[in-house]
Parts: structure tokens; C-alpha cells; sequence
């Protein structure tokens, strides 16, 4: 790739610079079914953010004034912290699971739309759950870390695809 780069003034001798990469580069292209791993991320856009709203009408109800995080209400500061904390996890996996979801979906788009699909389940399950006031009700949502670590393994896959790790074929899933 070259580039004309001025020295100094507008007016004077362009310099001619050329950038090459060490790693040739591979040809990139997104098939039809890449559109499916896009509208999975959009709706785990979508979960954060009506998880989001969830938050902002427990504060309301519960009486919970900006800036405080957690309630200090011994009564019901407990059901507030527990709708809290499963939006602040939720925000604390997502750009793990947004890279993952990409990264997995450039070589197994299909594959890695449903394990996304199944996490955002998974994290509405762990919501709702937590949710109730009792942490320990926020476990019947962990099949979603279970899609988590599947994205996981698929990228690693992937990536060993690019790199040309694969002996047989170039193709391999692990």
C-alpha cells in the first residue's frame, strides 16, 4: 500500500511511503448467515438494556436515589441489590460475550448464533432469578455460562483456522 505524504508544507515534495505487513493478509468475507450472529448481538444489546429498565423501576419503587449503586433499606434494600447486581453482571460478561460472538460467528456463524441465543436466555433466567431477593436462585440460569465457554472453544477454533494450526484439511473444530 502506498501513500504521498507531504514534508513540511502543503507546497512541498511529497515523500513516498510504502507499508507492508510482515503476515500476508487474508481475505475476509461474511457470508448470508453472518446477518443471524449480527441480530444475536442485537438482542443482547437488547437484554442490557431492558435489564437496564428493570433497574430503573426497582429504583423507584424501592426509593433508591441516584448516585447510590445498593440500597441501605433493611426491609427490601435486599430485592434492589439482587435486581442491581444481575444488570451489573450482565454489563460485566457482555463485551467478553460481544467478542466472542464475533469472533466465533466469523468461521461458525450458525453455531455461534445459538450459543449466543442460549446465554441471552441464560441471562434472562439468571435475572429473573436473582431478582426474587435470594442470590442463590440466580444459579438456574448457569446453562448460559455453559454457551459462554462453547463461544469460548469456538473462537479458539476459529483463530487456529486463521493461523493455519489445522493439519488436515485446514479444517478443525478444536
Amino acid at each position: 500500500m502506498t501513500y504521498m505524504i507531504h514534508k513540511g508544507s502543503f507546497r512541498a515534495t511529497p515523500v513516498k511511503v510504502t507499508f507492508t505487513s510482515a503476515l500476508p493478509i487474508t481475505d475476509m468475507a461474511l457470508s448470508k448467515e453472518h446477518g443471524y450472529v449480527m441480530l444475536t448481538g442485537l438482542a443482547g444489546c437488547a437484554t442490557v438494556q431492558a435489564l437496564a429498565f428493570r433497574v430503573a423501576r426497582a429504583r423507584r419503587l424501592y426509593e433508591v436515589e441516584y448516585p447510590d449503586m445498593y440500597s441501605t433499606d433493611p426491609q427490601n434494600g435486599n430485592i434492589f441489590n439482587c435486581i442491581q447486581r444481575a444488570h451489573q453482571h450482565t454489563l460485566e460478561v457482555f463485551p467478553a460475550f460481544l467478542f466472542l460472538l464475533c469472533t466465533a460467528g466469523y468461521k461458525f456463524p450458525r453455531l455461534a448464533s445459538g450459543l449466543g441465543l442460549v446465554w441471552i436466555a441464560g441471562r434472562w433466567v439468571f435475572a429473573i432469578g436473582y431478582s426474587t431477593g435470594d442470590p442463590a436462585k440466580r444459579k438456574y440460569g448457569c446453562f448460559g455460562d455453559a454457551c459462554f465457554m462453547g463461544l469460548f472453544f469456538a473462537s479458539f477454533a476459529c483463530a487456529k483456522q486463521l493461523l493455519g494450526w489445522c493439519p488436515r484439511h485446514g479444517k478443525c473444530f478444536l
